[in-house]
């Protein structure tokens, strides 16, 4: 404010240019080795076995940015004052807006380098407890050195060369089986298995944002189930109950560096997922030729704790609109302010589906005179995916999708002509939607959803020798 505190006042209007493009090159060379012993007695089987692997890999920032971009911004900052200027005018205590231009685009020109190095060791041994019962021992040791070597620079800027970085994450995960055979037409089975996804490193520009590093992600898995054969061969039945804890979730956020915005992997959390699964086969002797399948899946699957930037972001704005620290500052002794991280306790996991279903129904004939034991067949299937969220606050998502498809041909042992129709009700569902900030709206919190293919028809001739 020019003249306070007496009015009219003066103001001035800042600009700056947002370049929301990227495009990367990147070249990968690996090198890997396994080698396994195996023994089969009478009573038990073993194997034990090594692994390794060398994996180089060289990212770069190649993007180029379209004739006149400069032009553009200044042309949308300009249309933008005078859309405040017309406001001013009309405004008794403001006397005039002067311009200050923010700067103009950088393009980039970052390489990222990773050198990867697994080793692992692993083994099982199988054996029966007693008749009919059978446990099955696994387990494997691995220790993954990932070292990152970065360098940032732009287009005629002298490039900076930070030390490399490396971080080793090593971890065991055994596995437990029990098969319980009570009959020949049923099995009872449980194992409880441990899991890791290695951690790693972000890009330049996440590194750039305070986000260079994330952790490993482990989960342990639970699971329950029975193998039944019914009605003398005719239908397989199968049930599963799955639980499944994870700790150190692996997400993806925006992470935004000067006039360059990224996606970065962070540890949002930790994770419960439950679960059941049942599956039925059928070909009713009744009826010669038909075949049925059906599958359904419900999983529950929701953050147990954790914390996330944006979900903060939302609870500061809840109350009067405004990012104002309203709720809290995460960091209080940090000049400036920032919200509150929020907690996403309870929040479903993106992309993860509650209710799944699959029934496919084919019927086949002899065709012809039965030379060349050919088959005519018409079959059908349909498949339903529930709604799923976009991302981690639960408010975008991508619609429940029910597909419809069918199929129509002839084969034998050598040759199958199949013609097919897909997506034949013309579901409209996107199959995947993204979070994204809006580069051209004040970076407002925006969705991208791809687009599922319209009805669609073909045919598939294929020989097998």
């Amino acid at each position: 404010f020019a003249g306070f505190p007496v009015p009219p006042f003066s103001f001035g209007y800042v600009g700056s240019i947002v370049d929301f493009t990227f495009a990367s090159y990147t070249k990968f060379e690996d090198y890997s080795q396994e080698i396994r012993f195996t023994y089969s007695g009478d009573n038990v089987d073993a194997m034990i076995g090594a692994y390794y692997l060398d994996q180089t890999s060289e990212g770069r920032d190649v993007r180029t940015l379209p004739d006149g971009a400069d032009n553009i911004a200044l042309g949308n900052f300009l249309a933008a004052l005078g859309e405040q200027t017309a406001a001013c005018d009309a405004n008794p205590i403001c006397g005039s807006i002067s311009p200050f231009f923010g700067p103009g685009i950088t393009v980039p020109r970052d390489v990222n380098e990773l050198d990867t190095t697994n080793r692992a060791i692993f083994g099982l041994v199988s054996f029966d407890l007693w008749e009919n019962t059978h446990l099955t021992l696994e387990g494997r040791w691995q220790s993954e050195k990932i070292e990152q070597t970065t360098v940032i620079q732009d287009v005629g800027v002298v490039a900076t060369f930070p030390d490399p970085v490396d971080a080793t994450f090593t971890s065991f995960t055994p596995k437990v089986s029990l098969d319980w055979q009570r009959s020949d037409n049923n099995l009872l089975y449980a194992s409880v298995a441990t899991g890791t996804k290695p951690g790693g490193f972000n890009g330049t520009v996440a590194i750039e944002a305070g986000l260079p590093t994330f952790e490993e992600e482990d989960v342990v898995s639970i699971e329950l189930g029975s193998k039944n054969t019914l009605a003398d061969g005719q239908m397989t039945l199968n049930l599963a109950l799955f639980y499944s804890d994870v700790e150190g979730y692996q997400l993806t956020q925006n992470a935004r560096s000067g006039a360059n915005t990224t996606s970065a992997t962070v540890n949002a959390g930790d994770a419960d997922i439950f679960g059941v699964e049942i599956e039925i086969a059928a070909r009713p002797e009744a009826v010669d030729g038909l075949g049925i399948v059906f599958n359904y899946a419900y999983t529950d699957a929701e953050f147990s704790e954790g914390f996330d930037q944006n979900e903060g972001v939302l609870n500061d704005a809840a109350d009067n609109g405004l990012i104002d620290c309203s709720i809290g500052d995460q960091f209080p002794g940090v000049d400036g302010c920032t919200s509150l991280f929020g907690s996403i306790a309870g929040k479903k996991i993106p992309r993860t589906a509650e209710h799944q279903a699959f029934f496919d129904i084919e019927y086949r004939q002899p065709f012809g005179s039965g030379d060349g034991g050919w088959e005519w067949f018409l079959g059908s299937n349909f498949s339903y995916e529930s709604s799923k969220f976009a991302q981690v606050h639960n408010f975008a998502e991508t619609g429940s999708t029910t597909l419809v498809n069918a199929r129509f041909g002839f084969t034998n042992e050598t040759y199958t002509v199949n013609f097919w129709g897909r997506n034949l009700t013309g579901e409209e569902s996107s199959p995947v939607v993204l979070r994204y900030a809006d580069g051209a709206g004040s970076f407002r919190r925006s969705f991208v959803g791809s687009a599922r293919r319209d009805t669609y028809v073909g045919v598939t001739a294929s020989v097998r020798f």
